[in-house]
């Protein structure tokens, strides 16, 4: 099951616009950041999710500080696919679903 309270960025879309992210991801990102899809996940769970990643490692490069805010750290935002079949399932577990901005 997917947990909020790990150490990336959420951000839930709809149907539509979840669609129209996957068919450019490929092409929206520097060809050096980590993109991970679920499709062929065994699990139903992670199905709905994209995980895209600045790195897969800790990195003291120079030109990997300079571009990417002196962190050395992975940074990743999880891209989920909003639906009832997932709000439900968040709210089976009693974990939030998301915070208002």
């Amino acid at each position: 099951m997917h947990y909020t309270g790990d150490d990336d960025i959420d951000i839930a879309m709809l149907r539509d616009d979840y669609r129209k992210f996957k068919s450019v991801m490929y092409d929206a990102f520097p060809p050096d950041y980590c993109i991970s899809t679920y499709d062929s996940s065994e699990s139903s769970n992670w199905e709905m999710i994209i995980r895209v990643m600045n790195s897969k490692t800790i990195c003291f490069d120079s030109d990997f500080l300079s571009n990417n805010f002196d962190c050395p750290y992975p940074m990743g935002i999880d891209i989920l696919l909003w639906s009832s079949i997932f709000v439900t399932k968040m709210l089976d577990h009693n974990k939030p679903t998301y915070n208002k901005v």
